[in-house]
This record gives C-alpha cells, sequence and structure tokens, in this order.
C-alpha cells in the first residue's frame, strides 16, 4: 500500500467554526444572543483555529454557561490559557473534562481502568459501577 499524494486535512473556515460553536453554545431557536458573548465566542473561535474537537468541546462547554462573567472568567482561566500553549487533543479533552459535573468525572475515571480496546458488555459495566 502506498499514498502517491498525501491528503492534508485543513482546519475548518472561520465562517463553518463559528456557525459550529454558535449551534452547540447558543441553541438552535434560542432567539439572539448576548452581544458580549458573541464577540467573547468568536475570540474563543478564533484560538481553536479551526479544530472541530476544540470548537465542539467548547460550544458544548459554553452551552451550560448563560452569564457574560461565566464566560469571561472562562475566557481568562488557567485551563484556557494551558490549551493555549499545548494546541493538542489532550489539553482540549482536559479542558472539556474539568468542567464535567463531579458524578460523570467519577464515571469518566472509573472507565480509565479498563485497557485500551477492552471489550466488555454494558450490563458488567453497569453493575461494577453499581458496586
Amino acid at each position: 500500500m502506498g499514498v502517491d499524494i498525501p491528503y492534508v486535512l485543513q482546519g475548518l473556515t472561520e465562517n463553518e467554526a463559528w456557525d459550529l460553536f454558535k449551534k452547540l453554545a447558543f441553541g438552535e431557536g434560542r432567539g439572539v444572543a448576548n452581544p458580549n458573548l458573541i464577540k467573547t465566542g468568536k475570540e474563543m473561535v478564533k484560538k481553536c483555529k479551526g479544530v472541530p474537537l476544540a470548537i465542539r468541546s467548547l460550544g458544548s462547554l459554553m452551552h451550560l454557561k448563560t452569564e457574560e462573567s461565566e464566560w469571561s472568567s472562562f475566557f481568562e482561566s488557567e485551563l484556557w490559557r494551558s490549551y493555549q500553549t499545548n494546541e493538542n487533543v489532550l489539553s482540549i479533552l482536559k479542558l472539556s473534562y474539568y468542567h464535567l459535573p463531579i458524578y460523570l468525572r467519577q464515571c469518566f475515571t472509573f472507565r480509565a481502568m479498563f485497557p485500551k480496546d477492552y471489550e466488555f458488555h454494558k450490563e458488567i459495566l453497569i453493575r461494577l459501577w453499581i458496586a
């Protein structure tokens, strides 16, 4: 198997990135969002550099935050700055993880004890989790 010409993946365009973020952060049919939130959101999207995973994680995370102060404090937080310096997938996932509710963090941590590619039945996992 060989590849004559590699296909280089490109990030989303600025408009595509904003559309995705807007759909996730503000929801569809929610009405007009606060202009300050839109401004902050556009700054966040630019810093994601078109990476869909980053935009999806960030949009979903910001959907839970409705106040201007919450958006501003997140944008100025240490987690956001660490993402900006690392700019890799793990830091994006860490960013999402730290903003999950505690009960969901426990679930992810519990699942992490299984080795990669481990196959298990849903019922067994549920029983272990209940135990």
